[in-house]
């Protein structure tokens, strides 16, 4: 391949007809998933006694393209080096066919060798993209964020459940009970009780259809992120709708407070459940929005 360097073979070059004495069997030899070593900017495979270095992964900034440059070496002075996109069946032919040249080692065993970087590269790639993403949601939502989760203002404690208890929607359809939630997350939502969705939300769940899964969230993590949105935990997670309204409006005066520098304080009579407030208290309480 043009621009490929060239190393010296360790061993005598072959004859034909006596391929199968001096290439040596190594694919016992091969680990199911090897782990890189990080050596600078440069991701390091060993498989036996052959030596990958990888370098320009960082570069690939999408899933649609694994652009890297390849150099693959074993004792002795014995590499092969070329820059391969990984993603092209031809290239990697082309590298699988002179690596094994230069190293004399089993086309084959280079083969294999090369489909377990570039598995590990993949997953390299997935786990970065997520870290990033977590990272942007620890720092706030943009716009764009907002848009591509299919985010939109959603109850908290859902609008059925609400009903099916007798709660009026002057109370229940307020923005004590709302905050942003993502399409995907209000869907697992649903309109059961908030112990039942937290639930659902700890254990995750398969799709099917090529639908990607919905992978468990920690308690301990799924607290913090309830906690980010003014949310008292204990009162949720025990379908405590009364607690949760008055510890939440409080929460959030004292945010609004804090923000705007103007103590603000809004007094609300305890509401029993299927107990509407009058017009004017809900307007005070500024809890007289209509539907969405």
């Amino acid at each position: 391949m043009e621009g490929a360097e060239r190393g010296t073979p360790v061993d005598p070059p072959r004859s034909d007809g006596a391929e199968s004495e001096s290439l040596p069997s190594l694919a016992a030899e091969l680990p199911a998933a090897p782990e890189p070593e990080l050596v600078g900017d440069d991701l390091v495979f060993h498989f036996g006694d052959r030596r990958w270095r990888i370098r320009g992964f960082s570069k690939n900034t999408g899933p649609e393209q694994l652009r890297v440059n390849l150099h693959v070496s074993r004792p002795g002075g014995a590499f092969h080096v070329d820059t391969v996109e990984l993603y092209s069946a031809r290239q990697r032919a082309v590298f699988t066919k002179q690596a094994s040249d230069e190293l004399v080692v089993e086309e084959r065993v280079v083969k294999r060798e090369l489909g377990a970087v570039l598995l590990k590269l993949e997953e390299r790639q997935e786990a970065e993209k997520k870290a990033a993403e977590g990272e942007k949601r620890r720092q706030g939502f943009d716009h764009t964020i907002f848009f591509d989760e299919g985010v939109d203002i959603h109850h908290i404690f859902p609008e059925d459940w609400c009903k099916k208890q007798g709660i009026s929607p002057k109370i229940y359809d307020t923005v004590v009970n709302k905050t942003p939630l993502s399409y995907r997350t209000n869907r697992i939502i649903g309109g059961v009780a908030p112990s039942k969705y937290l639930n659902r939300l700890e254990q995750g769940s398969a799709k099917s259809g090529g639908q990607a899964p919905d992978p468990p969230i920690e308690r301990d993590t799924l607290n913090g992120y309830l906690r980010s949105h003014c949310i008292p935990v204990d009162a949720l997670r025990g379908d405590d709708f009364r607690t949760f309204m008055t510890a939440r409006q409080a929460a959030l005066l004292a945010l609004v407070s804090k923000v705007t520098g103007h103590t603000l304080s809004v007094g609300i009579p305890a509401v029993e459940e299927g107990e509407e407030l009058s017009t004017a208290l809900a307007h005070d309480a500024g809890m007289d929005s209509e539907t969405e």
